[in-house]
């Protein structure tokens, strides 16, 4: 089958980036044509609150990876759907799905495959059917963008009952997240505890990984931390979008302080394990 996916790839930073690599490789395992189409602009500066979208690394983007997509050019969304097309066409279309602010481009591709190619299925993988910020338009964007897909996967039930009061007559695959398993092999772990400055007898370490961002409610769990006990160790790692002056307040009043592990930056793969 040949297939297309229009979305974020690397070298973009994330999880949706991750996500994205992983399922064109196990796509073309699993013997299909698999041809991948990245953004040449996904959010705009202004819409975007961290410190970069991409990132360097010995991570390689899947084959076949063009960038003709830009978020806020409806001349690249027809562009890209032409591109796609090019070929001798596509079976499936897919487009994955996690912000509204990319929904009106992610539609327009849509829109064009289905004028251009009739026959070609447009499959949405929805991560979210809104975004977790919660801003008054998402569910007129998401609306919009789900009248131009054929079918749609989620991966949780919660996401699913979300598409369903969108779309209530959209065909809907409810599956789960998969693990990842190209990460790095997990180094020792009196080793570990070291590099991170814990501990080696330390009972109970916990983690909180990924981008910061205020719904996450890594407040709550700062506050939290003065109820853990004194051998627990708490672990923040990832790069805060937004003020990271708030935590910090919090660290600073806290009775767990010397037991709370900051590393404030974006975490790539080649460290994790």
């Amino acid at each position: 089958m040949k297939i297309a996916i229009a979305s974020t790839f690397h070298p973009y930073r994330g999880g949706i980036a991750q996500f994205n690599d992983a399922l064109a490789i196990a796509l073309r395992t699993e013997g299909h044509m698999v041809n991948c189409f990245n953004w040449s602009r996904q959010y705009p500066a202004i819409l975007f609150p961290g410190v970069a979208q991409t990132k360097s690394g010995t991570s390689t983007p899947p084959r076949s990876t063009s960038a003709p997509l830009d978020s806020i050019s409806p001349n690249s969304w027809r562009k890209t759907a032409k591109i796609i097309l090019c070929d001798e066409g596509v079976d499936v279309l897919i487009l994955p799905f996690w912000h509204s602010a990319l929904a009106p481009a992610l539609r327009g591709v849509a829109r064009s495959i289905k004028r251009l190619s009739p026959e070609t299925k447009v499959i949405a993988i929805m991560h979210n059917a809104t975004s977790h910020d919660g801003k008054a338009s998402d569910k007129w964007l998401t609306r919009r963008f789900l009248k131009r897909v054929d079918n749609v996967v989620t991966l949780s039930t919660s996401v699913t009952q979300d598409v369903r009061k969108l779309a209530p007559d959209l065909s809907i695959k409810t599956l789960f997240h998969p693990l990842y398993d190209d990460l790095p092999n997990k180094p020792e772990k009196k080793m570990a505890r070291e590099k991170l400055g814990i501990p080696v007898n330390a009972k109970n370490v916990v983690l909180f990984f990924g981008l910061i961002r205020p719904y996450k409610g890594l407040a709550v769990l700062l506050k939290a931390a003065n109820l853990l006990s004194e051998d627990t160790h708490l672990i923040i790692a990832g790069e805060c979008y937004g003020s990271w002056g708030k935590y910090e307040k919090i660290i600073n009043v806290s009775k767990a302080k010397s037991r709370i592990h900051v590393f404030n930056r974006f975490i790539p793969d080649e460290q994790l394990g």
